[in-house]
């Protein structure tokens, strides 16, 4: 906390800065993992499908 407080008082446009690289990041980071996890869900449901599509056809043969 003592170099928080001492960037604080000596350099205030640092801190901001420094804040403002820190959430562009965080923000970056959110954005890529939402993207990411999209894609392997869309990926995920195209298989679950493809799975029981393949079930029912199997099952309808052996009937």
């Amino acid at each position: 906390m003592a170099l928080l407080s001492f960037i604080m008082s000596k350099h205030r446009g640092y801190a901001l800065l420094t804040g403002m690289i820190v959430l562009s990041i965080i923000c970056l980071a959110v954005v890529w993992q939402y993207h990411y996890y999209t894609e392997q869900w869309a990926i995920e449901d195209q298989l679950i499908q493809q799975f029981l599509h393949e079930a029912a056809r199997n099952l309808a043969n052996e009937k």
